[in-house]
């Protein structure tokens, strides 16, 4: 049996060229591109992320040293000078 001939065949596969086609438009004349926006917070975050990546100050020294005076039982702090730096910021 030949179904090349068949008119209901042809009917179709017309139908299916037809939708096909009109996905490919679709597809084409849809596409969006992508686009990225960053918050001032996010850009702030940022910025002090950096800021204290690039900090060359190296301050394990001075946290040793704290830790072997706690250790001790050596380190004494002024509660008006703790109060002091805590209201400066």
């Amino acid at each position: 049996m030949r179904i090349d001939g068949n008119p209901n065949v042809q009917s179709i596969l017309k139908r299916y060229d037809q939708s096909v086609k009109k996905t490919d438009e679709v597809q084409k004349t849809s596409v969006i591109n992508d686009k990225l926006e960053i918050s001032n917070e996010a850009r702030e975050f940022q910025v002090a992320m950096q800021a204290a990546q690039n900090d060359t100050v190296d301050r394990s020294e001075k946290v040793n040293t704290i830790k072997a005076q706690i250790a001790s039982g050596n380190y004494k702090i002024s509660a008006d000078a703790l109060a002091e730096k805590i209201l400066k910021g």
